[in-house]
């Protein structure tokens, strides 16, 4: 006992008399072990200064160590005394078996984020190195019922979202199987492309219209019902209709086992109708134009 201050002190005879080691300090309510002046309610010092909790059989459950860099550890084991959790403030931490739960005791999945407030979130992102321009943070959202993945801008900008079995892309209320929204052409559009070749086709909303494109060289833009194509437009410009191959601006072809061509014009009441049909007959073919329909109307050329 010193100045109101208790020390444990060992000599080199094994006595508590001579200070060549402080064991256990107390001073002013606070507890030192292996110093003689604790800077908090518990501090320990040394370069072995690890604490253990272990059971009577002698296995740890938890221990709050330092490795041989200064960094400090929080683990904790199982009954056998493996080590089944690690966090340390550099490099791996980790969690082996159960589940884990943030905001709630009891967690129904691997891993389980539950919160009170209008949203659960997780936020990804960090600095990047190596001359890497920085990046706007990752978020994982969960609202309502609705899931979102988005970028941490001053307003969270949604880049996907799920809800019920509708996916958006911009949107997060999206109101068909797959919505597409963007502020503008460049946004709003769907891309389809081949790695093999330099060909891509895309379907896109502008200001002006719906629009269906396609690049590249020999990359045509058909409709096809059964694995028929019946309508072709080339990246020339020319468009078939029963051909693949159009050699002029409009080329329309007979079905196979057809020798008629028919193009067919109606009123919008269809009280008035007359067709325009290309025939071959036994090699002789014959232009026909037609009032009142194809099969009871009047040739009139």
């Amino acid at each position: 006992m010193y100045n109101n201050q208790l020390y444990l002190q060992k000599t080199g005879d094994g006595g508590f008399i001579e200070e060549t080691g402080t064991l256990i300090a107390v001073s002013g309510g606070r507890v030192g072990i292996g110093t003689m002046t604790p800077g908090a309610t518990l501090e320990v010092a040394g370069t072995n200064s690890d604490i253990y909790l272990k059971d009577g059989a002698g296995n740890s459950s938890a221990a709050l160590v330092q490795d041989s860099l200064g960094q400090g550890q929080l683990q904790l084991m199982n009954q056998a005394g493996n080590l089944k959790c690690r966090l340390q403030s550099s490099g791996d931490s980790y969690f082996i078996g159960g589940k884990v739960g943030i905001g709630t005791a009891s967690p129904q999945g691997t891993l389980e984020l539950l919160s009170t407030s209008l949203d659960t979130n997780l936020l990804m992102g960090g600095t990047p190195t190596g001359g890497i321009s920085a990046r706007e943070a990752w978020r994982i959202l969960a609202e309502g019922d609705v899931f979102q993945i988005g970028q941490n801008k001053s307003s969270f900008a949604t880049v996907m979202s799920f809800s019920g079995r509708k996916v958006g892309i911009g949107t997060n209320k999206p109101i068909s199987a797959l919505e597409l929204v963007g502020a503008n052409t460049i946004d709003a559009r769907l891309t389809f492309s081949q790695t093999t070749t330099s060909k891509s086709g895309s379907l896109q909303q502008g200001s002006n219209g719906l629009g269906i494109s396609a690049l590249g060289s020999d990359n045509n833009i058909f409709l096809a019902t059964n694995g028929v194509q019946h309508f072709n437009l080339t990246s020339g410009g020319y468009v078939g209709i029963g051909t693949t191959s159009p050699s002029c601006d409009i080329e329309v072809k007979a079905k196979a086992g057809s020798g008629e061509v028919r193009l067919g014009l109606a009123s919008a009441d269809g009280s008035q109708n007359a067709a325009i049909a290309h025939v071959d007959e036994a090699g002789a073919e014959r232009l026909s134009f037609r009032v009142g329909g194809f099969t009871s109307g009047v040739d009139k050329l």
